[in-house]
């Protein structure tokens, strides 16, 4: 189950995270995503937080499908984008296999305490289809940690990252980091694109 703590923060500034969210736009990791999928695919955005990227999907004419374990974020994805968000758990996904061309997960497996990371990418494999793309956007770092306003993060290296990606059935297509500028710098991010292996 993804941390309550956690659920109950995004609960709780709903409305403050998606205005804020809303204004970091993610169109040049969405364009490239959408580029490798045929016309019209169907999208699920995992931890789909106040619908930006669901909207972003249905403007270039996806199916989009969003979840989030948040009640009143998918509240507000639903009534922004317009698509259907289910309220839910990345462990325990309220979907029949193969049901995804794609899964988008931008910044939200990371709120997963490493143990579940495996049976998380297990379960995302099984939503979609042979062949499906899966996109990721994670911290990179060490360990875990709660921060200050109660959320909780797991880190990852990239070279641990893509290994568990190849371990849960996942091909990598492609992956981008953020550089290291200095060891004090804030929050560097990955991100990877990946086909699973059926």
């Amino acid at each position: 189950m993804v941390d309550q703590k956690t659920i109950q923060y995004y609960d709780r500034e709903a409305s403050r995270y998606a205005a804020a969210t809303a204004k970091h736009s993610m169109n040049e990791p969405i364009g490239r995503f959408t580029a490798l999928l045929p016309g019209g695919a169907l999208i699920l955005d995992l931890g789909c937080g106040g619908g930006r990227d669901l909207t972003a999907f249905s403007r270039r004419a996806f199916d989009a499908v969003g979840l989030d374990a948040a009640f009143e974020l998918a509240k507000i994805a639903r009534m922004t984008s317009g698509c259907p968000v289910t309220v839910g758990d990345i462990l325990d996904l309220p979907f029949k296999e193969n049901s995804f061309d794609a899964v988008w997960a931008s910044a939200s497996l990371l709120h997963l305490r490493r143990k579940d990371i495996d049976s998380a990418l297990a379960a995302i494999r099984n939503t979609l289809v042979g062949g499906g793309l899966f996109f990721s956007s994670m911290k990179m770092g060490d360990g875990e940690n709660r921060t200050d306003d109660s959320r909780f993060f797991t880190y990852f290296m990239p070279s641990e990252w893509e290994e568990r990606l190849a371990r849960a059935g996942f091909e990598l297509i492609e992956s981008q980091y953020d550089p290291i500028v200095s060891l004090n710098t804030d929050d560097r991010w990955m991100n990877t694109i990946a086909r699973s292996i059926k």
